[in-house]
């Protein structure tokens, strides 16, 4: 965004009127696009956080698949009650 005239701009805040930067919203929001997706930005945040995300869930396996159990079995006795 530096080379678009957004220094030291932060990208979540571009055309939210929180930015240094007077500037049409639509116009800040089609360089925003565009930047993104010269830097393949979108993709590098999405391979990242997948890769945190993965690290986490194998960190907490045995908790997440307990509490999937307690959900599991609220889901099931919900089901039964309907049925009923």
């Amino acid at each position: 965004m530096l080379e678009a005239g957004y220094p030291n701009e932060d990208i979540w805040e571009i055309g939210t009127g929180d930015t240094q930067v007077q500037t049409d919203d639509r116009e800040a929001a089609l360089t925003d696009v565009e930047c993104k997706n010269d830097t393949s930005l979108l993709d590098t945040f999405v391979e990242s956080e997948t890769r945190v995300q993965e690290h986490m869930i194998s960190q907490n396996e045995n908790s997440l698949m307990i509490r999937y159990d307690e959900l599991q079995n609220g889901v099931d006795l919900a089901v039964n009650a309907l049925s009923s």
